[in-house]
């Protein structure tokens, strides 16, 4: 796990996205930056509809995709999980 703090910049926000994440099944999201922004950073993590995190779960895959995209992979044990997309979008 790695946790950044930052202090928040003008005009940036963050993206999120979420995929359903079906049990014992590898699923992918992609998230992008409205036009005129750029991606900076971003994340991923898998979470359960009550918005707690999912106990037995990997994340495979979290990197960005182009200039205003980012792509996430990952797989959950838990009953009705999603895989969820951040990207941090900068102008």
């Amino acid at each position: 796990m790695i946790t950044t703090q930052c202090a928040p910049l003008r005009g940036s926000y963050v993206s999120q996205t979420s995929t359903l994440a079906p049990p014992v099944t590898s699923v992918y999201g992609f998230g992008t930056c409205l036009p005129g922004y750029t991606v900076l950073s971003g994340g991923v993590y898998l979470s359960k509809p009550t918005g707690n995190g999912v106990e037995n779960g990997i994340v495979e895959t979290s990197i960005p995709t182009s200039s205003t995209g980012w792509f996430v992979r990952g797989e959950s044990y838990d009953n009705a999980s999603k895989l969820v997309s951040l990207e941090q979008c900068i102008r």
